[in-house]
């Protein structure tokens, strides 16, 4: 018998404590739990908390919709454009019998997905070329700008710097705002550029350049309590009549250690990885025979394509059973020796790119106690108070071209 745990990256929601949290007389909740039915926001006063990637898909559409909309935001996302295309009857971006070949090369790319890194680094352009290189990439559109670019932007400081430039040209010339600019898109820039994690937006930027539609600034104006009608920062209290906590999951490893779990030593996952995780491959902990989990913590999960990541795997726990059923063996586990290693590894991947060293800066976030805004994120687990600071994912599919 197997356990075998598929519980994804978001099956554990987080929300901040904040004070005064259950006095809020409207409408409270977490994305997770959007109703069925749209609500009818055209009379509401609308708030949504966090600029993930559910807060930017949540902003584009309610800015449009309600009388009056607030995004609270600690950290602006490094947004780019999604290029969604609207196909109707049908219509296919190409025919169905050229998918095997549009598929077939995606488990040998960094990421997973259909492209990959340029073979060539940044300042192997001049500025020129540089500058058409990037202008093609933003015109494909969704994660080129991010995945297929000069194979040195996520790992070089200079490099990743450049790409943050024109990534900031574009965001600024959509906002009619010079504060709204610099809120979204500073000059200064706050971490390394597709080392938190990179949302896609359809209309985002535009939406603030609305009248009904309004920017808060967490750092120089952190939520102090919510209260019966809205939310109180330390400037001003805000009416409202539905607050959206768009403040994300424990991800990756949270639905895992939310289950209760025990090993053959009576201890459960949250208990074993109390000080950090340790797994071996990402899909399987000493102590846990038998069970093996897809799509989790120290795999590539979230940091590539998930249907690739979710696909080798599955295949991998299929081919394993098949050859322990036809061995004749009815217990498999790994060690802990053997999870020293892979964790060793998965610090050396982090270690080998930008990831690890976002910059921090000392300001107060969505809640006043919180320094380091900036530097947090889920990719290192630590945006979930109380969780140890580590890879979440072991590098990408393939090592880095550079």
């Amino acid at each position: 018998a197997y356990l075998l745990l598929n519980t994804g990256i978001s099956a554990k929601r987080y929300i901040p404590d904040w004070p005064g949290k259950d006095d809020f007389q409207g409408t409270f909740l977490h994305p997770s739990y959007w109703p069925k039915e749209d609500p009818d926001l055209s009379t509401k006063k609308v708030a949504v908390i966090g600029t993930g990637a559910t807060g930017i898909q949540l902003s584009q559409e309610i800015g449009k919709r309600a009388k009056e909309f607030v995004l609270f935001q600690r950290t602006p996302n490094t947004c780019l454009p999604m290029g969604q295309v609207e196909y109707t009857g049908n219509e296919q971006p190409f025919p169905q019998n050229k998918y095997p070949d549009f598929f077939v090369n995606r488990s040998e790319t960094f990421s997973g997905f259909t492209f990959s890194f340029l073979p060539k680094k940044t300042f192997d352009d001049t500025p020129e070329e540089r500058q058409k290189v990037y202008e093609s990439l933003w015109r494909e559109g969704d994660f080129h700008f991010w995945l297929a670019t000069y194979s040195d932007m996520l790992f070089d400081e200079t490099a990743n710097k450049e790409a943050y430039k024109f990534w900031k040209s574009k965001v600024r010339a959509r906002l009619h705002d010079a504060r709204l600019q610099e809120l979204f898109a500073p000059d200064e820039q706050l971490h390394a550029f597709g080392c938190k994690r990179v949302s896609l937006e359809n209309g985002f930027y535009e939406t603030f350049n609305r009248p009904n539609v309004t920017l808060v600034d967490t750092k120089t104006e952190p939520i102090v309590e919510l209260t019966e009608t809205g939310i109180k920062t330390s400037e001003r209290e805000y009416e409202f009549d539905y607050i959206i906590c768009a403040t994300g999951y424990d991800a990756i490893s949270g639905g895992l250690k939310n289950i209760n779990i025990r090993g053959i030593d009576g201890k459960t996952l949250t208990e074993k990885w109390e000080n950090g995780i340790k797994t071996y491959l990402g899909m399987c902990c000493a102590g846990f025979p038998n069970m093996f989990f897809t799509y989790g913590p120290q795999a590539p999960t979230a940091l590539c394509n998930g249907p690739t990541c979710a696909e080798i795997q599955g295949d991998w726990v299929v081919q394993m059973m098949n050859d322990m059923k036809q061995e004749g063996n009815t217990k498999i586990e790994t060690v802990e020796e053997v999870e020293d290693k892979w964790a060793a590894d998965v610090w050396t991947y982090a270690n080998a790119t930008l990831l690890p060293r976002t910059k921090s800066v000392s300001l107060p976030a969505l809640l006043p106690q919180e320094t380091t805004p900036d530097r947090k994120q889920w990719y290192m687990g630590d945006n979930i108070p109380g969780k140890p600071r580590v890879p979440q994912g072991h590098g990408w599919l393939r090592q880095s071209p550079s």
